[in-house]
């Protein structure tokens, strides 16, 4: 059995680092050969996936997906098995957002008025998240800490798994004016954030 897939088309970025995409699997960055080929090898993504079986079984030569893409996978002894799966060829860039500055007393709950001036750090955050997959979460400063999801079971899940639901952590906070919930996805995965959180102390001296 071949050790991985050949992509050949992308003449247009020959020698180049991009990041590929096969089946909802990150496989990670790659560098194209001099005629734009690339080659994946099997197991390339962050749980190793990445396999003819893997493929096989979410293959789907109906599927209206314009990233769809035919690949054939030759075994030893000469047998092809053909699949469709969606393939998206890139360059991956970090998706930021973050919340405003909270000041009211609504926003901080606090019982002595608006919080502008007032010293704060946030100790947990909790979202709902929808399709997410590969999200991180911190202050604007930065300490992100990637989310670990997990099913029913507690079970961390592999990436080619999409969470929906309600999720909360611990956030690396100092005390200072700002607290503002951040962010960040480095790698190609979806996440919706619906609705987000923190949870604050407030210095009311």
């Amino acid at each position: 059995m071949t050790d991985g897939v050949t992509l050949n088309g992308n003449w247009t970025v020959p020698n180049t680092p991009v990041d590929v995409s096969i089946a909802g699997l990150d496989c990670g960055t790659i560098t194209t050969g001099v005629d734009g080929s690339l080659f994946v090898p099997f197991g390339a993504d962050p749980d190793g996936l990445f396999t003819p079986s893997y493929l096989n079984s979410v293959s789907n030569s109906a599927s209206t997906n314009p990233a769809l893409t035919t690949i054939s996978i030759t075994n030893g002894a000469g047998d092809v098995l053909t699949v469709y799966v969606p393939v998206i060829i890139g360059f991956s860039y970090t998706s930021i957002g973050w919340c405003l500055r909270p000041t009211t007393e609504g926003q901080t709950k606090s019982p002595m008025g608006g919080a502008v001036g007032k010293m704060r750090r946030m100790s947990r955050m909790g979202a709902e998240l929808l399709n997410a997959q590969g999200v991180s979460f911190g202050n604007k400063h930065g300490n992100a800490d990637a989310v670990v999801f997990r099913d029913a079971g507690l079970n961390t899940t592999t990436k080619d798994i999409l969470f929906n639901g309600i999720i909360q952590q611990p956030i690396r906070d100092t005390s200072g004016y700002d607290s503002q919930l951040y962010w960040e996805i480095t790698r190609p995965y979806p996440c919706t954030v619906v609705s987000v959180t923190s949870f604050l102390e407030v210095e009311e001296a």
